[in-house]
């Protein structure tokens, strides 16, 4: 690499980063993989059903990201987590597979490549055409740095403040979108 950050501080800024990223938005993909592709009310009766089944659904994707981790090829968790409980539900009870919910996860895994990738298409554009093509590349670099990383934290601001499944802050949101979106861009 560049040798900016040894190995140690890229550790521990990932590390960092892991944790604030997994606290503050990580309860909406939760909420979705923890009662949002099976309907638990479906198993009532016989809760143990679904015990071993959310224990099957755990061990098989650990597995399956091990094997895959020690082929070196490359996978997703939540892809891995979202097939084993869909597996489990059809092997259980096939009714209490969410349909919807999963039909929307597949779509996010379609669009957000997508998005992501005109994003970053039009991103690069801006910064190729007015910034590194221009007679003053480096000053024009200092100003728009600033402001890309303003776009990025208003946009974590805004995902955090309106995704977020606590309690506290989804009651906030719901009595005051006016407000809430106001202190996401404060902060």
């Amino acid at each position: 690499g560049s040798k900016a950050l040894t190995l140690k501080q890229a550790v521990a800024i990932a590390t960092v980063m892991e944790f604030v990223g997994t606290v503050s938005m990580g309860a909406a993909v939760t909420d979705t993989v923890s009662k949002g592709i099976i309907d638990a009310s479906y198993f009532k009766e016989n809760p143990e059903v679904l015990q071993l089944g959310m224990l099957s659904a755990l061990m098989g994707a650990g597995l399956w990201l091990a094997l895959c981790s020690f082929l070196g090829s490359p996978v997703s968790t939540t892809h891995s987590i979202i097939g084993s409980l869909i597996g489990i539900s059809l092997c259980t009870n096939a009714e209490s597979l969410n349909g919807q919910q999963v039909g929307l996860v597949v779509l996010s895994w379609v669009t957000s490549p997508v998005l992501s990738g005109m994003f970053s298409a039009l991103i690069f554009w801006v910064v190729r055409k007015f910034v590194l093509r221009s007679e003053s590349a480096v000053e024009r670099g200092f100003l728009l740095f600033p402001l890309l990383l303003w776009i990025t934290f208003v946009v974590f601001c805004f995902y955090v403040i309106f995704k977020n499944s606590q309690v506290e802050i989804k009651n906030f949101v719901t009595d005051t979108p006016g407000f809430a979106a106001l202190v996401a861009l404060a902060i």
